[in-house]
């Protein structure tokens, strides 16, 4: 799972991405965005492709790896 902000965005979404993809035991990699009330989870598919779902505010987010769902606003409660 990967914090986004402004300094590292580009990096965790490009590159970094490209390592975790190499690591056979990687299922899911979950970016969570600092400016809005965002999740985007890329799944490691059957044939080896990875399949972006995106979570906004008020949807009910699933980390089918971890068997974890939490409400995305409920996540970002608390915070401005």
């Amino acid at each position: 799972t990967e914090e986004l902000s402004s300094s590292t965005q580009a990096f965790d979404i490009g590159d970094k991405f490209e390592d975790y993809k190499k690591l056979a035991a990687q299922k899911e990699y979950v970016l969570i965005y600092q400016d809005v009330k965002r999740i985007e989870c890329y799944r490691k598919q059957a044939d080896n492709t990875w399949k972006s779902v995106v979570y906004q505010e008020t949807e009910e987010a699933n980390l089918t790896s971890i068997g974890l769902s939490f409400n995305v606003t409920a996540l970002y409660r608390g915070l401005n």
